[in-house]
């Protein structure tokens, strides 16, 4: 099982410079895709954000959100956040060093309570928090 995050997510509805690669590597992925239920608002949040900022239009912004909804229905099984998830988050996010964002930590909280494997994210502080938390980034470690 892989954890996905909000990041490639939204690669994959949405273009961004990394989208070639999160759509090439999801064509390829050979195990389930699991996420928390944050992906979902924090998804939407993105694609409301890009809006705002006028880097899609109305049009692509009703596009994406049709096609991140079909894509969490058929291709994602989101896992509820348990009181354990929300503790370790907020350890992580306690771990000034890090520069975790509280939303980050739910998802690296999530992939190790969820006993994943492996985490596909393009985030750069987020893959090194969950390398040391013993989960290999897809895009560093390709599954």
């Amino acid at each position: 099982m892989i954890y996905v995050d909000t990041s490639v997510v939204v690669s994959i509805v949405v273009p961004e410079p990394q989208s070639p690669t999160a759509m090439a590597w999801f064509a390829r992925a050979e195990t389930s895709l699991t996420s928390s239920w944050w992906l979902l608002p924090e998804a939407h949040s993105a694609i409301s954000l890009k809006r705002r900022l006028k880097h899609i239009s109305d049009a692509q912004e009703a596009m994406a959100r049709r096609e991140l909804e079909h894509f969490i229905k058929n291709a994602v099984r989101l896992i509820p956040a348990s009181i354990d998830v929300f503790k370790l988050a907020a350890r992580l996010t306690g771990q000034h060093h890090q520069n975790l964002r509280a939303g980050d930590a739910l998802h690296v909280a999530s992939a190790k309570i969820s006993g994943a494997k492996s985490l596909a994210t393009f985030d750069t502080v987020m893959a090194r928090t969950v390398e040391m938390n013993g989960i290999a980034n897809v895009f560093n470690h390709p599954a």
